[in-house]
């Protein structure tokens, strides 16, 4: 999920439960630590999702 989609959720959650305050965190957003990852293509501005996901489980282009 992108970060957009997370926000996304977090504020429909706190809506949905009448929260006053819209920021309060997901569950996961407590966690620790947490990773983003990038993809590009070498040939496109858009990464294949099959291509974008072979590269993020192997490390490899």
């Amino acid at each position: 999920m992108g970060l957009e989609v997370v926000t996304s959720a977090r504020i429909n959650k706190n809506q949905v439960l009448g929260n006053p305050y819209l920021n309060e965190p997901l569950f996961f957003e407590k966690f620790r630590t947490a990773g983003l990852l990038k993809t590009s293509s070498l040939s496109h501005h858009v990464t294949d999702s099959a291509a974008g996901a072979t590269a993020m489980f192997t490390g490899r282009k």
